[in-house]
């Protein structure tokens, strides 16, 4: 099932799912089950989320007709995988490590499938990341590879924009990849009873309508149910967590001679049973002033 939260077009926000027979209708639960967030029915588990959306009375929307947010609000933590495929290593010129390689990113960079990425003026070298997103379902700690589906609530696709020479510069990665609005996510999350492990899903991704990244996640050095026990092992992930995966080849820093991002690209992410996010690329003065024409409104 895909469920999504969105902003009506008179700015009340809402969660819902797509219709199974229908991908262009969301349904909105109604009642009880209409009180509590998506990330509220989530942090009861799966199961439980996925028998309000088969029970609940509901109201129906035009996906259309919404403004799609990230599909999870606020996560406790989003944790990424550097260099989990191994052409994409290679373009950096760098080695496979021989354990995932695991850093941190704030959650306040994520924004919303269709939302603008923008543009710091501290980096000029701004690169796109597609990548398969783990959406956790439970407390997990010291959780078994055999056991990792069990503790998985779904999918979603991630970019995730990186500053390069800030990457370079600092020597580790948080600050490159944790500006504000450089986690765009969804368009929805997709639960695991549909996708398992997403050991076999494409992803995609076009800068202005040029064809970047297309490659599969089987080709992850550590698949998803190993980084699972690798990460349950030092830390405990909880409900609406994320697992940023790694990014298959493809990226800019890799081209040659390298190509960045600038303003008035659009930037198209798209995952096998997922979908496509579709984000703008604005200079930072262009998004102050949509900030201050909302304000004044």
């Amino acid at each position: 099932m895909k469920f999504v939260r969105f902003r009506t077009a008179g700015g009340r926000s809402g969660w819902g799912w797509l219709d199974r027979h229908d991908a262009g209708v969301v349904r909105e639960p109604l009642g009880g089950p209409a009180q509590l967030t998506l990330e509220g029915h989530l942090s009861r588990g799966l199961r439980t989320l996925l028998d309000v959306a088969a029970t609940a009375d509901t109201t129906t929307h035009e996906l259309a007709t919404l403004h799609l947010h990230a599909p999870i609000a606020k996560p406790s933590k989003v944790i990424a995988v550097g260099r989990n495929y191994r052409e994409h290593a290679a373009e950096s010129g760098s080695q496979v490590p021989d354990q995932p390689m695991i850093f941190g990113i704030m959650p306040s960079a994520i924004i919303g499938p269709f939302d603008d990425i923008v543009l710091p003026a501290v980096s000029q070298q701004i690169d796109w990341e597609g990548e398969l997103g783990v959406v956790i379902g439970t407390q997990a700690r010291n959780v078994r590879r055999a056991d990792a589906l069990s503790v998985i609530a779904g999918y979603t696709a991630i970019n995730d924009v990186s500053a390069r020479d800030l990457q370079k510069r600092d020597g580790q990665w948080t600050r490159a990849k944790s500006f504000d609005t450089f986690k765009p996510m969804g368009p929805c999350f997709v639960s695991a009873d549909e996708l398992g492990l997403g050991e076999n899903l494409r992803i995609s991704v076009k800068v202005s309508g040029r064809p970047k990244q297309d490659a599969s996640t089987a080709l992850m050095v550590f698949p998803v149910a190993e980084l699972i026990e690798f990460i349950t092992a030092f830390c405990t992930l909880l409900p609406g967590d994320i697992i940023a995966t790694g990014t298959p080849s493809g990226v800019g820093n890799g081209e040659k001679p390298p190509s960045f991002l600038k303003a008035g690209d659009l930037v198209e992410t798209e995952i096998e049973g997922i979908g496509r996010m579709a984000n703008r690329v604005v200079a930072a003065a262009a998004a102050s002033s949509k900030i201050e024409e909302r304000e004044l409104a």
